[in-house]
């Protein structure tokens, strides 16, 4: 699963809006908006973060961190 549909999907299964996940964060609306359309992608301190929000298993943490690690080298 591709890390941008893969947090979008995760949030909705959660019932959550954009701008709830955004405030928990304490980042904007804006760069939630990003990383789910993967114009952008979070840092690995905030894909943790969000990960936790979201309660993921250690498995799907895993392959999480593995799309963030993997869109962060290829954009680089």
């Amino acid at each position: 699963m591709e890390f941008a549909s893969g947090i979008q999907t995760k949030r909705t299964s959660c019932g959550h809006s954009q701008k709830e996940v955004a405030e928990h964060l304490h980042i904007t609306q804006q760069s939630l908006s990003k990383w789910e359309k993967g114009i952008s992608c979070p840092s690995i301190e905030n894909t943790l973060r969000l990960l936790h929000f979201y309660r993921c298993s250690d498995e799907e943490m895993i392959v999480f961190l593995k799309g963030t690690l993997s869109e962060k080298i290829n954009t680089k």
